[in-house]
């Protein structure tokens, strides 16, 4: 819920500052099942916008592989196991 209340006000404000009426947070879903939904999207990944500034989207400490377009393996994307995690900061310090 939070996300969608942020994404609702974000959106309101958007015209106020010049930006599209139409805006949205980028969203996919890693675990929709086809292998392609796996990968990081190209707005994720490249190193530049269409207009040649740096894309504040990119992560450069990401794992290459990812930021090349690799696929996670199936279970790290799965979001039913992470939910199933007692304690999720204890598990991802362990990776």
């Amino acid at each position: 819920m939070y996300l969608y209340y942020f994404e609702r006000i974000v959106r309101a404000l958007m015209p106020t500052v010049g930006g599209p009426t139409d805006w949205a947070l980028p969203y996919w879903s890693y675990s929709r099942g086809d292998d392609t939904a796996r990968s990081l999207p190209p707005a994720f990944r490249e190193t530049s916008l269409p207009d040649g500034s740096p894309n504040p989207l990119l992560v450069t400490d990401r794992n290459p592989g990812v930021n090349s377009g690799a696929m996670p393996a199936q279970n790290a994307v799965m979001f039913n196991v992470a939910m199933a995690l007692p304690n999720l900061l204890a598990a991802s310090r362990q990776h």
